[in-house]
Protein backbone atom coordinates (compact mmCIF):
# COMPACT_ATOMS: atom_id res chain seq x y z
CA UNK A 1 0.00 0.00 0.00
CA UNK A 2 1.43 3.81 -0.94
CA UNK A 3 1.60 5.86 1.83
CA UNK A 4 2.27 10.05 1.92
CA UNK A 5 4.47 12.24 2.70
CA UNK A 6 5.44 16.20 2.35
CA UNK A 7 8.89 17.53 2.71
CA UNK A 8 9.53 20.27 4.52
CA UNK A 9 8.71 23.37 3.10
CA UNK A 10 6.66 21.43 0.53
CA UNK A 11 2.66 21.55 0.22
CA UNK A 12 2.40 19.16 -1.94
CA UNK A 13 1.71 15.11 -1.03
CA UNK A 14 4.61 13.24 -2.27
CA UNK A 15 3.81 8.86 -2.71
CA UNK A 16 6.08 6.21 -1.43
CA UNK A 17 5.49 3.16 -2.56
CA UNK A 18 7.21 0.01 -4.01
CA UNK A 19 7.95 -1.34 -7.67
CA UNK A 20 7.99 -4.69 -9.14
CA UNK A 21 11.64 -5.09 -8.37
CA UNK A 22 11.22 -4.34 -4.29
CA UNK A 23 12.76 -1.15 -5.20
CA UNK A 24 11.54 1.55 -2.69
CA UNK A 25 9.91 4.42 -4.70
CA UNK A 26 9.44 8.34 -3.86
CA UNK A 27 7.34 10.03 -6.53
CA UNK A 28 5.43 13.24 -6.25
CA UNK A 29 1.55 13.43 -6.65
CA UNK A 30 1.33 16.95 -7.94
CA UNK A 31 -1.60 18.03 -5.49
CA UNK A 32 -1.50 19.78 -1.81
CA UNK A 33 -4.99 17.72 -1.25
CA UNK A 34 -4.29 14.82 0.85
CA UNK A 35 -7.50 12.99 -0.30
CA UNK A 36 -6.84 13.59 -4.16
CA UNK A 37 -3.18 12.62 -3.58
CA UNK A 38 -4.29 9.35 -1.33
CA UNK A 39 -5.93 8.73 -4.88
CA UNK A 40 -3.27 9.35 -6.87
CA UNK A 41 -0.32 7.04 -4.74
CA UNK A 42 -3.20 4.12 -4.67
CA UNK A 43 -3.16 4.48 -8.62
CA UNK A 44 0.56 4.59 -8.73
CA UNK A 45 0.19 1.38 -6.67
CA UNK A 46 -2.18 -0.38 -9.05
CA UNK A 47 0.26 0.25 -11.73
CA UNK A 48 3.12 -1.48 -10.28
CA UNK A 49 0.51 -4.70 -8.98
CA UNK A 50 -1.01 -4.63 -12.40
CA UNK A 51 2.63 -5.42 -13.85
CA UNK A 52 3.52 -7.84 -11.27
CA UNK A 53 0.56 -9.62 -12.41
CA UNK A 54 1.54 -9.54 -15.59
CA UNK A 55 4.93 -10.42 -15.37
CA UNK A 56 3.67 -13.78 -12.93
CA UNK A 57 1.41 -14.68 -15.68
CA UNK A 58 4.01 -14.81 -18.83
CA UNK A 59 5.67 -17.93 -18.17
CA UNK A 60 2.16 -19.59 -17.88
CA UNK A 61 0.96 -18.19 -21.35
CA UNK A 62 4.50 -18.62 -22.93
CA UNK A 63 4.59 -22.14 -21.61
CA UNK A 64 0.87 -23.39 -23.07
CA UNK A 65 1.96 -21.51 -26.26
CA UNK A 66 5.29 -24.17 -26.19
CA UNK A 67 2.55 -26.62 -25.48
CA UNK A 68 0.72 -26.24 -27.94
CA UNK A 69 3.58 -26.66 -30.19
CA UNK A 70 4.30 -29.81 -28.59
CA UNK A 71 1.15 -31.15 -29.42
CA UNK A 72 0.81 -30.35 -33.03
CA UNK A 73 4.94 -31.15 -33.32
CA UNK A 74 3.45 -34.99 -31.76
CA UNK A 75 0.47 -35.34 -34.46
CA UNK A 76 2.56 -34.04 -37.31
CA UNK A 77 0.77 -31.14 -37.64
CA UNK A 78 3.24 -28.80 -36.66
CA UNK A 79 3.56 -27.13 -40.26
CA UNK A 80 6.08 -23.89 -41.04
CA UNK A 81 3.60 -21.68 -41.09
CA UNK A 82 1.97 -22.91 -37.71
CA UNK A 83 4.84 -22.69 -35.94
CA UNK A 84 5.68 -18.81 -37.41
CA UNK A 85 1.90 -18.27 -35.75
CA UNK A 86 3.07 -19.32 -32.91
CA UNK A 87 6.22 -18.04 -32.62
CA UNK A 88 4.31 -14.66 -33.10
CA UNK A 89 2.35 -15.33 -30.37
CA UNK A 90 4.97 -15.60 -28.18
CA UNK A 91 6.10 -12.20 -29.38
CA UNK A 92 3.35 -10.59 -28.70
CA UNK A 93 3.16 -11.75 -25.53
CA UNK A 94 6.47 -10.80 -23.99
CA UNK A 95 6.61 -7.37 -26.09
CA UNK A 96 2.58 -6.12 -25.39
CA UNK A 97 3.49 -2.48 -26.81
CA UNK A 98 5.21 -3.90 -30.12
CA UNK A 99 3.23 -1.96 -33.04
CA UNK A 100 1.75 -4.79 -35.43
CA UNK A 101 1.61 -2.46 -39.18
CA UNK A 102 -1.24 -3.88 -41.93
CA UNK A 103 0.63 -4.70 -45.13
CA UNK A 104 -0.61 -1.14 -46.94
CA UNK A 105 0.16 0.87 -43.67
CA UNK A 106 3.82 -0.39 -43.54
CA UNK A 107 4.54 -0.09 -47.36
CA UNK A 108 2.97 3.58 -47.56
CA UNK A 109 5.57 4.52 -44.24
CA UNK A 110 8.55 3.07 -46.27
CA UNK A 111 7.92 4.94 -49.25
CA UNK A 112 7.79 7.84 -46.95
CA UNK A 113 10.87 7.16 -44.96
CA UNK A 114 13.00 6.92 -49.04
CA UNK A 115 12.07 10.07 -50.09
CA UNK A 116 15.58 11.55 -48.86
CA UNK A 117 17.04 9.37 -50.97
CA UNK A 118 15.11 8.71 -54.21
CA UNK A 119 13.96 11.54 -57.26
CA UNK A 120 10.46 12.52 -57.05
CA UNK A 121 9.90 10.59 -60.30
CA UNK A 122 10.87 7.25 -58.19
CA UNK A 123 8.61 8.67 -55.03
CA UNK A 124 5.78 8.53 -57.98
CA UNK A 125 6.75 5.16 -59.00
CA UNK A 126 6.81 3.49 -55.50
CA UNK A 127 3.51 5.20 -55.24
CA UNK A 128 2.20 3.43 -58.27
CA UNK A 129 3.54 0.39 -56.80
CA UNK A 130 2.06 0.61 -53.70
CA UNK A 131 -1.71 1.30 -55.55
CA UNK A 132 -0.97 -1.17 -57.94
CA UNK A 133 -0.96 -4.14 -55.26
CA UNK A 134 -3.58 -2.40 -53.18
CA UNK A 135 -6.12 -2.43 -56.04
CA UNK A 136 -5.21 -5.92 -57.00
CA UNK A 137 -5.02 -7.11 -53.38
CA UNK A 138 -8.63 -5.44 -52.33
CA UNK A 139 -9.15 -4.52 -48.25
CA UNK A 140 -8.75 -8.26 -47.16
CA UNK A 141 -5.22 -8.82 -47.94
CA UNK A 142 -3.89 -5.23 -48.18
CA UNK A 143 -4.70 -4.83 -44.16
CA UNK A 144 -3.26 -7.47 -43.09
CA UNK A 145 -0.94 -7.81 -40.27
CA UNK A 146 2.70 -7.27 -41.67
CA UNK A 147 3.41 -10.39 -40.41
CA UNK A 148 0.91 -12.38 -41.77
CA UNK A 149 1.21 -11.76 -45.62
CA UNK A 150 2.31 -14.79 -47.31
CA UNK A 151 4.12 -15.36 -50.72
CA UNK A 152 0.93 -16.53 -52.27
CA UNK A 153 -0.80 -13.39 -51.24
CA UNK A 154 2.11 -11.83 -53.24
CA UNK A 155 1.54 -14.36 -56.37
CA UNK A 156 -2.34 -13.66 -56.22
CA UNK A 157 -1.56 -9.94 -56.62
CA UNK A 158 0.68 -10.18 -58.73
CA UNK A 159 -2.15 -12.36 -61.40
CA UNK A 160 -4.81 -9.75 -60.31
CA UNK A 161 -2.77 -6.77 -61.47
CA UNK A 162 -1.66 -8.52 -64.47
CA UNK A 163 -5.07 -8.66 -66.05
CA UNK A 164 -5.01 -4.57 -66.56
CA UNK A 165 -1.33 -4.08 -66.70
CA UNK A 166 1.82 -5.28 -68.63
CA UNK A 167 4.22 -7.91 -66.86
CA UNK A 168 7.22 -5.41 -66.89
CA UNK A 169 5.08 -3.58 -64.76
CA UNK A 170 4.03 -5.49 -62.27
CA UNK A 171 7.93 -6.77 -61.69
CA UNK A 172 8.70 -3.13 -61.07
CA UNK A 173 5.93 -2.89 -58.14
CA UNK A 174 7.31 -6.81 -57.04
CA UNK A 175 10.41 -4.90 -56.86
CA UNK A 176 9.53 -2.18 -54.51
CA UNK A 177 7.63 -4.58 -52.32
CA UNK A 178 10.57 -7.06 -52.00
CA UNK A 179 13.02 -3.67 -50.75
CA UNK A 180 9.68 -2.56 -48.41
CA UNK A 181 9.82 -5.94 -47.26
CA UNK A 182 13.29 -6.36 -46.56
CA UNK A 183 13.53 -3.07 -44.40
CA UNK A 184 11.03 -4.82 -42.35
CA UNK A 185 12.93 -7.70 -41.81
CA UNK A 186 16.07 -5.88 -40.78
CA UNK A 187 14.36 -3.80 -38.21
CA UNK A 188 12.52 -7.26 -36.87
CA UNK A 189 9.50 -6.94 -38.00
CA UNK A 190 8.88 -9.68 -39.87
CA UNK A 191 10.67 -13.43 -39.73
CA UNK A 192 11.33 -13.47 -43.15
CA UNK A 193 10.86 -11.70 -46.67
CA UNK A 194 7.89 -12.92 -48.24
CA UNK A 195 8.51 -11.33 -51.25
CA UNK A 196 11.99 -12.64 -52.13
CA UNK A 197 10.38 -15.90 -52.36
CA UNK A 198 8.13 -14.86 -55.43
CA UNK A 199 9.20 -14.94 -59.00
CA UNK A 200 9.12 -11.91 -61.26
CA UNK A 201 6.47 -12.79 -64.28
CA UNK A 202 7.95 -13.65 -67.90
CA UNK A 203 7.85 -10.51 -69.96
CA UNK A 204 6.18 -11.63 -72.81
CA UNK A 205 3.55 -8.91 -73.37
CA UNK A 206 5.91 -6.11 -73.04
CA UNK A 207 6.90 -3.82 -75.94
CA UNK A 208 11.10 -3.79 -76.18
CA UNK A 209 12.63 -0.59 -77.42
CA UNK A 210 14.90 -0.42 -80.57
CA UNK A 211 17.03 2.12 -82.22
CA UNK A 212 16.84 4.09 -85.25
CA UNK A 213 19.46 3.63 -88.00
CA UNK A 214 21.78 6.85 -88.87
CA UNK A 215 19.64 7.45 -92.14
CA UNK A 216 17.09 7.45 -90.24
CA UNK A 217 17.80 9.87 -87.99
CA UNK A 218 18.26 12.10 -90.66
CA UNK A 219 14.86 11.38 -92.36
CA UNK A 220 13.58 12.38 -88.64
CA UNK A 221 15.71 15.66 -89.40
CA UNK A 222 14.54 16.83 -92.81
CA UNK A 223 11.10 16.36 -91.78
CA UNK A 224 11.56 18.13 -88.31
CA UNK A 225 13.68 21.17 -90.52
CA UNK A 226 10.87 21.49 -93.03
CA UNK A 227 7.24 20.95 -91.63
CA UNK A 228 5.16 23.68 -92.14
CA UNK A 229 3.09 23.35 -89.22
CA UNK A 230 6.11 23.01 -87.08
CA UNK A 231 6.99 26.60 -89.14
CA UNK A 232 3.45 27.71 -87.88
CA UNK A 233 4.29 27.48 -84.68
CA UNK A 234 7.79 28.30 -84.31
CA UNK A 235 8.50 24.79 -83.51
CA UNK A 236 11.40 23.64 -86.39
CA UNK A 237 14.27 24.90 -84.68
CA UNK A 238 13.50 23.38 -81.43
CA UNK A 239 12.53 19.72 -82.92
CA UNK A 240 15.83 20.10 -84.86
CA UNK A 241 17.72 20.16 -81.72
CA UNK A 242 15.67 18.04 -79.51
CA UNK A 243 16.51 15.23 -82.16
CA UNK A 244 20.09 16.42 -82.41
CA UNK A 245 20.96 15.94 -78.37
CA UNK A 246 18.66 12.91 -78.21
CA UNK A 247 20.81 11.14 -80.66
CA UNK A 248 24.44 12.66 -79.27
CA UNK A 249 23.27 12.95 -75.83
CA UNK A 250 21.03 10.21 -75.20
CA UNK A 251 19.02 12.15 -72.52
CA UNK A 252 15.82 11.10 -71.31
CA UNK A 253 13.07 13.49 -73.13
CA UNK A 254 11.82 14.97 -69.54
CA UNK A 255 15.42 15.86 -69.28
CA UNK A 256 16.06 17.30 -72.60
CA UNK A 257 12.93 19.92 -72.07
CA UNK A 258 14.16 21.06 -68.76
CA UNK A 259 17.61 22.28 -70.34
CA UNK A 260 18.77 25.65 -69.92
CA UNK A 261 22.07 27.40 -71.28
CA UNK A 262 23.40 27.08 -67.39
CA UNK A 263 23.77 23.06 -68.08
CA UNK A 264 26.26 23.74 -70.58
CA UNK A 265 29.70 23.97 -68.98
CA UNK A 266 32.77 24.64 -71.12
CA UNK A 267 32.42 21.96 -74.17
CA UNK A 268 30.15 19.80 -72.43
CA UNK A 269 26.72 19.31 -70.95
CA UNK A 270 26.20 18.37 -66.67
CA UNK A 271 22.96 17.46 -65.49
CA UNK A 272 21.24 16.10 -62.93
CA UNK A 273 18.80 13.08 -64.36
CA UNK A 274 15.09 13.83 -62.53
CA UNK A 275 15.09 9.70 -62.85
CA UNK A 276 17.83 8.93 -60.75
CA UNK A 277 19.25 11.93 -59.64
CA UNK A 278 22.86 11.14 -60.75
CA UNK A 279 24.86 13.91 -62.21
CA UNK A 280 26.08 12.77 -65.92
CA UNK A 281 28.54 14.50 -68.04
CA UNK A 282 28.18 14.78 -71.59
CA UNK A 283 31.02 15.78 -74.33
CA UNK A 284 29.37 18.18 -76.71
CA UNK A 285 29.81 16.59 -79.76
CA UNK A 286 29.90 18.77 -83.25
CA UNK A 287 25.99 19.24 -84.22
CA UNK A 288 25.15 19.64 -80.47
CA UNK A 289 27.62 22.48 -80.21
CA UNK A 290 26.66 24.04 -83.54
CA UNK A 291 23.21 23.67 -82.62
CA UNK A 292 24.10 25.62 -79.13
CA UNK A 293 25.65 28.27 -80.65
CA UNK A 294 24.29 31.47 -79.21
CA UNK A 295 21.40 29.84 -77.29
CA UNK A 296 20.33 31.84 -73.71
CA UNK A 297 17.76 31.00 -71.04
CA UNK A 298 15.45 27.67 -72.07
CA UNK A 299 16.51 25.48 -74.60
CA UNK A 300 13.48 24.19 -75.99
CA UNK A 301 10.69 26.76 -73.94
CA UNK A 302 7.94 25.76 -76.56
CA UNK A 303 8.02 22.10 -76.60
CA UNK A 304 8.41 22.30 -72.66
CA UNK A 305 5.28 24.34 -72.21
CA UNK A 306 3.47 21.88 -74.33
CA UNK A 307 0.54 19.67 -72.58
CA UNK A 308 2.04 16.80 -71.24
CA UNK A 309 2.26 13.56 -74.04
CA UNK A 310 1.94 15.87 -76.65
CA UNK A 311 5.52 16.23 -77.55
CA UNK A 312 5.60 12.21 -78.02
CA UNK A 313 2.43 12.30 -80.24
CA UNK A 314 4.49 15.38 -82.36
CA UNK A 315 7.57 12.55 -82.47
CA UNK A 316 5.27 9.83 -84.05
CA UNK A 317 3.82 11.93 -86.89
CA UNK A 318 7.07 12.79 -87.88
CA UNK A 319 8.28 9.45 -87.82
CA UNK A 320 4.79 8.49 -89.90
CA UNK A 321 5.95 11.37 -92.26
CA UNK A 322 9.39 10.62 -92.83
CA UNK A 323 8.67 7.40 -93.76
CA UNK A 324 10.45 5.69 -90.41
CA UNK A 325 8.71 2.65 -89.49
CA UNK A 326 7.94 2.48 -85.81
CA UNK A 327 7.89 -1.08 -85.32
CA UNK A 328 10.82 -3.37 -86.85
CA UNK A 329 11.39 -6.93 -86.65
CA UNK A 330 14.47 -8.09 -84.89
CA UNK A 331 15.83 -11.61 -84.93
CA UNK A 332 12.96 -12.75 -87.10
CA UNK A 333 10.06 -12.72 -84.73
CA UNK A 334 11.09 -9.65 -81.98
CA UNK A 335 9.02 -6.88 -82.85
CA UNK A 336 10.88 -3.64 -81.68
CA UNK A 337 8.32 -0.41 -81.22
CA UNK A 338 10.90 3.44 -82.00
CA UNK A 339 9.68 6.41 -79.96
CA UNK A 340 11.35 9.47 -79.16
CA UNK A 341 12.97 7.35 -76.51
CA UNK A 342 14.69 5.09 -78.74
CA UNK A 343 17.09 7.82 -79.49
CA UNK A 344 18.78 6.92 -75.82
CA UNK A 345 19.16 3.29 -77.76
CA UNK A 346 20.37 4.84 -80.54
CA UNK A 347 22.97 6.65 -78.72
CA UNK A 348 24.37 3.48 -76.77
CA UNK A 349 24.17 1.58 -79.51
CA UNK A 350 26.56 3.90 -81.55
CA UNK A 351 28.92 3.77 -78.71
CA UNK A 352 29.02 0.02 -78.17
CA UNK A 353 29.88 -0.04 -82.70
CA UNK A 354 32.47 2.44 -81.82
CA UNK A 355 33.63 0.17 -79.56
CA UNK A 356 33.12 2.24 -76.71
CA UNK A 357 33.62 0.13 -73.48
CA UNK A 358 30.70 -0.41 -71.38
CA UNK A 359 31.61 1.53 -68.59
CA UNK A 360 32.17 4.61 -70.36
CA UNK A 361 28.75 4.32 -71.86
CA UNK A 362 27.04 3.58 -68.38
CA UNK A 363 28.61 6.72 -67.27
CA UNK A 364 27.27 8.75 -70.26
CA UNK A 365 23.68 7.66 -69.73
CA UNK A 366 23.64 7.33 -66.08
CA UNK A 367 22.59 3.35 -66.38
CA UNK A 368 22.99 2.56 -62.65
CA UNK A 369 23.45 -1.25 -63.80
CA UNK A 370 25.33 -2.84 -66.65
CA UNK A 371 22.11 -5.51 -66.86
CA UNK A 372 19.98 -2.23 -67.62
CA UNK A 373 22.44 -0.76 -69.94
CA UNK A 374 21.98 -4.13 -71.70
CA UNK A 375 18.92 -3.85 -72.62
CA UNK A 376 19.82 -0.32 -73.99
CA UNK A 377 22.78 -1.52 -75.76
CA UNK A 378 22.13 -3.16 -80.07
CA UNK A 379 25.73 -4.69 -81.34
CA UNK A 380 24.29 -4.63 -85.12
CA UNK A 381 27.97 -3.40 -86.65
CA UNK A 382 30.25 -4.38 -84.13
CA UNK A 383 28.91 -7.77 -84.10
CA UNK A 384 29.29 -7.98 -88.22
CA UNK A 385 32.81 -6.72 -87.97
CA UNK A 386 33.55 -9.71 -85.38
CA UNK A 387 32.06 -12.04 -87.66
CA UNK A 388 34.42 -10.23 -90.75
CA UNK A 389 37.52 -10.50 -88.62
CA UNK A 390 37.23 -14.57 -88.31
CA UNK A 391 39.60 -16.23 -90.85
CA UNK A 392 38.85 -17.94 -93.67
CA UNK A 393 42.24 -18.43 -95.55
CA UNK A 394 42.29 -21.89 -95.08
CA UNK A 395 39.08 -23.20 -96.72
CA UNK A 396 39.71 -24.04 -99.99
Amino acid sequence: MATLFRNKNSPVWRARYYDATGKRISKTTGSTMRREAKRIADGFQADVDREKREQSSMPVALSNVVNIAARKAASGSLTLKAAEDLVRNMHRLANPDFKEFSVKDWYAKWITTQKQYISAATMKGYQEDLNLFVNAWGPRVSEKKLTELTDDDVLRGMAEAHKTVKASTVNKALGSLRRAFQTAYQQDLVVHNVALKVRALKLTDSTKRGPFTTEEIGLLLDDASTNESFFRRGLNHEWYGLIIMGTYTGMRLGDLLSLRSTHIVGDHLEVVTSKTGHTIKVPLAEPCAKWLKDQEGELFPKLKRQKKGTTSTQFTRIMERAGVKRDILHAGDQTLRRSFHSLRHTFTSLLADADIQTDVRQRLTGHKSAGVHAMYTHHEKSLERAIKALPTAFIK
